[in-house]
């Protein structure tokens, strides 16, 4: 099991699915991991409440990278609420408290599960995730998602 799951992130990490820029009229958020140096920058697009679409770019290791590809595929389509809600699954799944029909909501971003036995990667695979919260996030009280700011300092 293991070494598909290394096969679905070297997968992603060398095809990343999402790898674009979306227009600038899009809700976005940029995200850093200063520990390592990873940097990425989401535009969404959604349309009443669905995710239409999701691109990112910028730069990351090999964990970051693979983590921002299955996250585009599997928010992809699904209410800004169900995203936010696998969001809060993928850090469960990291921190060992995820319960099986959860890990079955992740789909295929559950072959970043392994990853909860290195405690300083971990920021790694949740950087995309910070990102699309921090994007989706109401902004300004008008409750529609908006641009903001998610750097992440590394240091908890």
């Amino acid at each position: 099991m293991k070494d598909l799951y290394a096969d679905v992130i070297m997968e992603h990490f060398r095809n990343p699915r999402g790898f674009r820029t979306l227009s600038a009229d899009e809700v976005m958020a940029d995200v850093s991991n200063s520990l390592c140096g990873d940097r990425l920058r989401f535009r969404i697009r959604v349309r009443e409440g669905i995710i239409e679409e999701i691109a990112y770019d910028g730069h990351g290791c090999m964990i970051c990278m693979a983590s921002a590809s299955l996250m585009a595929g599997v928010v992809r389509g699904v209410t800004v609420a169900e995203a936010l809600s696998l969001g809060e699954d993928f850090r469960r799944m990291l921190a060992g408290t995820l319960d099986e029909n959860g890990l079955k909501r992740l789909g295929a971003a559950a072959a970043l599960g392994d990853v909860a036995r290195y405690p300083v990667r971990r920021k790694c695979a949740e950087l995309a995730w910070r990102g699309l919260a921090a994007a989706l996030q109401p902004s300004g009280g008008n409750g529609r998602p908006g641009a903001a700011d998610g750097r992440e300092s590394g240091n908890d």
